[in-house]
């Protein structure tokens, strides 16, 4: 029999408190843990999203060149790079996701407003798409004498430049912003 006194006795209290106690440091270290691990994900994503961007940004870049050369009348060398785009699901949607929460950018929309990196996908199909494809059509009658492609080709280069410029744009930002994202250890957005 124990009594009162004696302190190795354990008391209804007493394992009340320490019953309490471990849950509620499971559940903290749960808490924790999930943090974590979507920190770590969300990090992965932005890391992700930064190099699909660099891959279609070297694309956009080599595109503005050659409309740039066939704006001056020069041949092209080619058709519009544009294998980087396979549709939509070129820019997954966690990596979207990603992008649409770090860009807190101006949301004011007109003429000559730049572009938002969380219209990513819409622009870039537009430049791939429409862009690339149009001048493509256009450059497989450039060597041709008898057609009027070359003139065509010519005045819409320099139409197609100044979009072409501003998806660029956007591009560098959205990458920026993912890069930041991916850097960042605690707090990831």
């Amino acid at each position: 029999m124990t009594s009162s006194t004696d302190p190795t006795a354990l008391t209804v209290g007493h394992a009340i408190a320490a019953f309490v106690l471990g849950i509620a440091g499971g559940v903290l270290s749960n808490f924790l843990i999930q943090t974590w691990n979507t920190w770590s994900d969300r990090r992965k994503f932005s890391r992700l999203g930064a190099s699909v961007v660099d891959s279609l940004l070297a694309q956009v870049d080599l595109g503005i060149g050659m409309l740039t050369r066939i704006a001056d009348g020069e041949a092209p060398g080619g058709l519009m790079p544009h294998s980087s785009w396979y549709g939509m699901e070129t820019i997954p949607n966690d990596v979207l996701l990603r992008i649409i929460a770090t860009d807190r950018g101006d949301t004011t929309r007109g003429p000559g407003a730049p572009l938002r990196p969380r219209d990513i996908r819409i622009h870039c199909n537009n430049y791939f798409v429409n862009v690339c494809g149009n001048m493509n059509n256009l450059l497989d009658g450039w060597y041709n004498p008898n057609s009027s492609a070359r003139g065509s080709a010519k005045t819409l280069a320099t139409q197609y430049e100044a979009d072409a410029r501003q998806v660029e744009c956007m591009l560098r930002t959205a990458r920026s912003l993912l890069e930041r994202n991916g850097e960042k250890l605690w707090c990831p957005e």
